[in-house]
């Protein structure tokens, strides 16, 4: 029920376009500038990877700047549509929705982009995304970027996501790979860096499955870094420029980003950036699926 909850939350969120919150002030101390990462971690993982750039904002602006996040992707969507961060570093289609919904400036992305990947035991017959009707699949969660990227896909070869396979939310691209291995769903569905840093016990029991060929060179960006129209155009442009000089021109910052395993950062194209309407359809069919049970 208190899911659920949060989702018909999330619609009248999606739904509005909030209320501005002023974070500069002409008087005073400078006001603390707040980062809110996507919590694809816990808050301890996501202070260590993000720490630097704080670290080197802070020195940049003259300010004190945090590094928060939200519990959940529901509360992230909420708050986001409520202009609530000033700095967003969030899920690219939680980005381009933040972007139509509630005119948050995308201003950066990494170089790299990722593909989805779907595993399953080795000894599984599943061999192609067509045998996966009917079948249970492990996702980090329902609002997940994989999850809408793969959507997308089995929209283009036919299928119907919402009633031809079932979606199990795990928690974590972790604990969905841990379900299939585990054999308590058929395969999982996780994300390419995601899988990268998963240990050799788990990836031994598992294959992945190759998408159709028509499929195949699908990319899409890890994530968008956003200002919101809360910030003066100027100090929306300053914090850009200074973001992508650490992230792209300061040894200290090179190695940041490189940890994170994004090449660098650079601004999103608007190409890029309408592209990733389809997902967002597929969110917001998610919520409203959700919503009418």
């Amino acid at each position: 029920m208190a899911h659920m909850l949060r989702f018909l939350a999330l619609m009248g969120a999606l739904a509005a376009s909030g209320t501005a919150m002023a974070i500069e002030t002409s008087t005073g101390a400078p006001q603390s500038l707040e980062i809110c990462v996507l919590p694809y971690i816990n808050m301890q993982g996501l202070l260590i990877a993000y720490g630097p750039l704080a670290t080197y904002l802070e020195k940049e602006l003259n300010r004190p700047v945090k590094i928060v996040s939200a519990r959940d992707y529901p509360t992230l969507l909420q708050q986001t549509a409520q202009r609530a961060y000033p700095i967003l570093i969030t899920a690219s289609h939680f980005a381009r929705l933040a972007q139509v919904d509630s005119g948050y400036t995308p201003i950066l992305r990494p170089i790299t982009n990722f593909h989805e990947l779907i595993l399953v035991r080795k000894e599984s017959p599943i061999q192609s995304f067509a045998d996966l009707k009917s079948k249970s699949i492990s996702i980090p969660d329902i609002l997940a970027q994989v999850r809408m990227i793969f959507a997308v896909s089995l929209r283009a070869i036919g299928m119907d996501p919402l009633h031809d396979v079932i979606f199990i939310s795990s928690g974590s691209h972790k604990n969905a790979a841990y379900a299939t291995h585990n054999r308590d769903t058929d395969a999982a569905l996780v994300s390419e860096g995601a899988y990268r840093h998963m240990s050799d016990d788990i990836k031994s029991d598992l294959r992945v499955i190759s998408p159709p060929h028509t499929l195949s060179n699908r990319e899409s960006i890890p994530v968008v870094y956003l200002t919101s129209p809360t910030l003066s155009p100027q100090t929306a442009q300053h914090i850009a420029t200074r973001i992508e000089s650490f992230a792209n021109h300061v040894p200290e910052g090179i190695a940041w980003i490189n940890s994170l395993k994004y090449g660098g950062l650079r601004p999103p194209t608007q190409d890029e950036m309408t592209a990733m309407d389809e997902q967002v359809n597929e969110l917001r069919r998610v919520v409203n699926s959700v919503a009418q049970r």
